[in-house]
């Protein structure tokens, strides 16, 4: 994300420059980076680091996750004038996290400041938050007006 507003930043606004230098970093990005990405964040997380003692503050973890993200952004979104779906769907699409915190924890890990038990954890966040995403962005996304 940084990266991206670097970029943009840096680069002068010419008619369909952007546009050029997506399709041509598409296919990199997509079929060479995230794969190594994913890869490597697997190679670096032991979900055996669990013990069924862990199972509470696990789930305890998660759901401030969720919360921190889902409920800030549909409470606030009615006081900029959104309706409660429309809010719930921001907050929905807010909460999805991917690949920004297995990058997060990878440098962590990397760095020394994250256990390898945490890592687990922000793969975790990242399987649940992503999967929840799309049911639940179906259920709140406001109606299509048809043509």
């Amino acid at each position: 994300m940084t990266g991206g507003f670097l970029f943009g930043a840096a680069v002068p606004q010419l008619p369909g420059l952007a546009q050029a230098v997506i399709v041509r970093l598409y296919d990199l990005v997509v079929i060479v980076l995230i794969p190594v990405l994913l890869t490597v964040a697997g190679l670096q997380t032991d979900l055996r680091e669990f013990a069924l003692a862990d199972i509470a503050g696990l789930a305890l973890f998660l759901a401030a996750m969720v919360v921190s993200k889902w409920g800030v952004s549909a409470f606030t979104g009615p006081a900029v004038g959104l309706t409660w779906r429309e809010s719930n769907a921001v907050g929905v699409l807010m909460n999805c996290r991917g690949l920004e915190i297995l990058i997060v924890g990878l440098i962590g890990l990397q760095a020394g400041v994250l256990t390898e038990q945490m890592m687990a954890v922000f793969v975790l966040g990242a399987i649940v938050t992503t999967l929840m995403t799309g049911p639940l962005f179906d259920r709140f996304a406001p109606a299509v007006p048809s043509a």
